[in-house]
């Protein structure tokens, strides 16, 4: 799932039935409308969204939530394991550092 997808479902949960979600919402990034309006029909049949009959009012399914929750976890597990992979790299240079400081004192 790309960013612009994970976006949209994001914003689409967190609306409200005071402020629902509308097509027409994503449709205000000039630059964007057509990426928008095919990520966001791909989405519909997918069955992570539904349209509500004529109107522009979208919804998310409980195959929609699934698949955000999904793209949250890799989302977590990718920074972990960058974190993970920048403190090695940090520590290796340390020691690499102290080893060529102390071949240098001798």
């Amino acid at each position: 799932m790309n960013k612009m997808k994970y976006t949209i479902l994001c914003r689409v949960y967190k609306a409200s039935v005071q402020e629902p979600a509308r097509r027409g919402d994503f449709y205000k990034y000039k630059g964007k409308i057509n990426q928008y309006k095919r990520c966001i029909d791909e989405l519909i049949e997918r069955k992570y969204l539904s349209e509500a009959g004529s109107s522009d009012i979208l919804t998310i399914t409980t195959t929609g939530i699934d698949a955000m929750e999904a793209e949250q976890e890799r989302i977590r597990l990718f920074r972990w394991d960058f974190c993970r992979y920048a403190v090695t790299t940090i520590i290796a240079l340390i020691a690499l550092a102290v080893s060529i400081f102390s071949l240098m004192t001798r």
